[in-house]
């Protein structure tokens, strides 16, 4: 496989190169290629979809918000959150009824209400506002 080259502006480059290691254990292998850019050769399974080069962006992003204050396991949930939205299911994209039925399950299953930026994961509706709003009420 050929690795995808991804420029990546001076500051930027210099975190993700003080953060190889962290990246390394989140499955990246990614080297410095010179001048800002970046070989990205693989990416963690779950993420081989995803647009690369606006990933790594967004890793570097979140790293740089990380160095601020934050522990290095800390760091890593971050950036873990960020690889999380990337794969997430979007605004108005189409799926399957399969893929509906899978996402709602995976939801029952999860313990948290937000996601990494703050927004609702769910929102509670009840009966009489359902009725309300199919003006059954």
């Amino acid at each position: 496989l050929t690795a995808a080259v991804v420029d990546m502006p001076l500051h930027k480059a210099k975190i993700l190169e003080d953060h190889l290691e962290v990246l390394e254990e989140l499955q990246f292998e990614v080297e410095p290629y010179g001048g800002g850019a970046f070989a990205v050769r693989a990416v963690p399974p779950l993420l081989a979809k995803v647009e690369i080069e606006k990933l790594l962006h967004d890793v570097a992003d979140s790293l740089a918000q990380g160095q601020r204050g934050t522990a290095g396991r800390d760091i890593q949930e971050h950036v873990m959150a960020t690889m999380a939205c990337h794969n997430s299911v979007r605004a108005h994209q189409r799926l399957n009824d399969f893929e509906m039925r899978k996402l709602l399950e995976a939801l029952d299953e999860v313990d948290f209400g937000v996601c990494a930026h703050g927004r609702p994961v769910a929102i509670r509706v009840t009966e009489s506002e359902l009725e309300r709003r199919f003006h059954r009420a």
